[in-house]
Order: C-alpha cells, then structure tokens, then sequence
C-alpha cells in the first residue's frame, strides 16, 4: 500500500495493452530484437545480453525482452505513452479503503517528452515507481476485460445483522476487452514455456509475468541490488 519500487518486467504486459489500444503495434507482429540498442547514448541490454532474433510479442514476454519492448513502445507517441501511464492512475493516489495509500512517480510529460531515454526505460517498467497495490489494480484491469476496478478489502459496513448493500462495480473501460484477453493468452505463454515456469500447476490456466527490477536510493541505482517479482 505504501512502499513504492519501479516494477520492471511485471509492468510489460501493460505496456503491450496500451501500444495495442493506441494501434501502434499488431497482435500478430514481431521485433527485431538485437540483444542491445543505444538510446541518446544510453545502452539498453536484455538482462542476459542475449539477441532473440525477430520474434513475436508472446515470446517477448517469455524471455522478458528489453530490447523488444523498448521498439514496440517506440510506435507510440511519447506524448500518448505519458497520457497512458498518467490516465492508468500510476501518478494518483489508488482509491481504496485501506489506510495510508501512495500515489506513484512519474517523470513529467516535458521530460518524457524531450528525454528519449525515458519512455525507453519505462517501456520495460523502471524509471517511475508505483505500489505493489498499483501494480496488482493493473495487472486486475487486464483480467477484468480491460476495465479498471478500485481495489478494496470491506464489501460493506455491517449494521445490526445486516450487511450495507455492496455498491455497483463501476470500473473503468479503459482497454478493449479483445486486447486485454489477447495479453491474458500471451501471458499464460509465459507459465507454459516462458520465465514463469515455476507457477504451472497442471489443469489450470495461468497467465504471469516475472520482473527483476534495480534497487534505487537517493536517485542512483545501487550496484548489484535488485527487487524480483511476480504477478499472475
């Protein structure tokens, strides 16, 4: 609810809604993925160095490709992706009933905008931060057929024997139900055959995704120190 970490991987499959949403990428197209680029002088690796070749996006979630997320995230506008990360709520406090809530970080639009490096690094979810709760509400959107839904703990107030009526799920459509369900089935990919593995429980059907993030402290990442995760 409180502590704030830049997610990394686990924040892909989001990203890959928003660039299918903005139709800069295709559900069926593929990346050139080179193992490392330059972005206004920055090196960008996969976290294995390796090249991957030109693959689809499944497999970019499977071997969790910086390097292929970083040329889908390039189709959108920088100006659009900002707009998205700030309409999915990651700068605002999430609404829920539990205490002392955080709102995220994020880099203004005027950075995003004239720094390349920074919509690079977000494509592969570092350089703003968020709640693991943020992160969990997202992740939710997508199951939820792409509508965003306040995460709370209580259905309601009880009174006597009696339970207050539990409100209507409002949500927010912010993603087609189709591209959401299309990133569900990339993301049982990653279970099948991809970095989460670990997770298949046989006859059930499991979508997730794994992310090793950077340790930062005072602005600078600390050498060696990372936060590693997984949401499904």
């Amino acid at each position: 609810v409180q502590d704030l970490y830049e997610p990394g991987s686990t924040f892909k499959p989001i990203n890959l809604a928003v660039a299918l949403q903005e139709k800069a990428i295709k559900a069926n197209g593929r990346v050139a993925d080179t193992g490392q680029l330059s972005i206004g002088g920055w090196p960008i690796f996969n976290h294995d160095k390796r090249a991957n070749g030109l693959i689809d996006f499944p497999t970019v979630l499977q071997v969790s490709s910086n390097v292929g997320m970083v040329k889908a995230m390039a189709q959108v506008k920088r100006d659009r992706f900002w707009h998205w990360l700030h309409t999915l709520g990651i700068d605002s406090t999430p609404d829920t009933d539990l205490p002392g809530a955080q709102a995220g970080q994020l880099k203004t639009l005027e950075v995003f905008r004239t720094q390349p490096i920074e919509p690079a690094t977000a494509a592969f979810g570092q350089g703003f931060n968020l709640t693991p709760l943020k992160l969990l509400q997202l992740h939710a959107m997508l199951s939820n057929g792409g509508k965003l839904v306040s995460p709370h703990i209580t259905r309601g107030l009880r009174s006597g024997d009696d339970l207050a009526a539990v409100p209507p799920s409002t949500g927010l459509q912010l993603i087609r139900p189709e591209i959401a369900q299309t990133v569900l089935n990339w993301m049982e990919t990653v279970v099948e055959k991809g970095s989460g593995k670990g997770t298949y429980i046989p006859g059930h059907r499991i979508g997730g995704k794994t992310g090793t993030a950077q340790k930062a402290e005072n602005g600078v990442y600390i050498p060696g120190a990372r936060i590693t995760s997984f949401v499904a």
